[in-house]
């Protein structure tokens, strides 16, 4: 008798689950009709999103709509590239267009810098890191025409050197050479009161010469020892 009592009580129970499946599906349905007819009701607004449709009817606060410039923003942040802001290429095409319109001197604008290159000057001596009279005041005047923007840009200084390899040079090679002369000039930047955060020094060496040339005169020789520039914008952090 124990046993046909459990065996209905079990019966009985299975036979009022359906109801509880039953609820479900309903709870269901009228969840995807909610946003259906939300969708519809905000149909028109191509700027929402949908969940940003549901969320302002469903709440006292709306979500605000990304403006163009921020969906850029979002988008390049994914993709691991820095977004150039607006106020960015209005500082460098400052510089440019007036802080740097006396400097006799190659001024290229990149994506994000401005690359300095003194066409025609020799620099140093073969060898040698120390600066030639001539760059050395071209060098100072373009120190002194972007030092009201010293806290708001990176200079980066950089060194090259000919295909000359002296046997009795006192460096290891011209990538040794390269960087001690970049060096150079980062010092004199750093002795007229800009931020070593704000500068660093790279070698190139012989890297950037034109090797199509089947052979260099003393003049191509000495113009291959030079120092570029180049200032980039400093991204102010969130």
């Amino acid at each position: 008798m124990l046993h046909k009592r459990n065996t209905r009580r079990v019966k009985k129970h299975s036979e009022g689950s359906w109801a509880v499946s039953y609820v479900d599906m309903l709870t269901l349905l009228l969840c995807f009709f909610i946003i259906f007819y939300n969708n519809n009701q905000s149909k028109g607004k191509s700027e929402e999103t949908l969940l940003q449709k549901i969320a302002v009817n469903m709440s006292d606060k709306a979500i605000p709509t990304p403006t163009v410039s921020e969906k850029v923003k979002v988008k390049d942040m994914a993709e691991g590239k820095v977004a150039v802001l607006p106020e960015d290429l209005a500082l460098l095409q400052l510089i440019k267009s007036n802080v740097l319109k006396d400097i006799d001197a190659s001024i290229v604008g990149k994506d994000k810098s401005l690359e300095i290159n003194f066409e025609g000057v020799s620099f140093f001596k073969s060898g040698k890191t120390q600066l030639l009279p001539e760059a050395e005041q071209k060098i100072s005047k373009l120190i002194q025409s972007l030092e009201k923007h010293k806290n708001t840009i990176r200079v980066t200084v950089q060194g090259h050197t000919d295909t000359t390899k002296s046997k009795r040079q006192s460096y290891s090679d011209n990538w040794e050479l390269s960087v001690l002369r970049a060096t150079s000039v980062l010092k004199m930047f750093i002795k007229n009161g800009y931020s070593q955060e704000m500068l660093s020094a790279e070698g190139f060496a012989d890297t950037r010469i034109d090797r199509t040339v089947a052979s260099y005169t003393k003049e191509d020789l000495a113009r291959q020892r030079k120092i570029t520039l180049r200032i980039e914008p400093v991204q102010v952090k969130q």
